[in-house]
């Protein structure tokens, strides 16, 4: 049996609701978005059809996006570590 996950409208969260879950500075979380880690349309969307609209992020796709890059940085440490 096949599950589909599906993100409902509650998965979506401000900006500022975001930093505080995350406790991250919106210069990190900036940081993330520019170097392509956090992508537009999968972990965050413009509320608007303006380029300046602000922006709305799927936090558990945040988290699980951030723990996936945080997991393959420590992997790259571990080899360099062991060279």
């Amino acid at each position: 049996m096949t599950t589909v996950t599906t993100k409902t409208c509650s998965n979506w969260v401000d900006t500022f609701r975001l930093l505080d879950h995350l406790q991250f500075s919106r210069t990190t979380l900036m940081s993330f978005q520019r170097a392509g880690v956090l992508r537009p349309g999968l972990e965050y969307r413009r509320m608007g059809l303006s380029s300046r609209s602000p922006l709305q992020w799927d936090l558990p796709a945040v988290e699980q996006r951030i723990a996936e890059r945080t997991a393959v940085t420590e992997q790259r440490l571990e080899r360099v570590g062991a060279a």
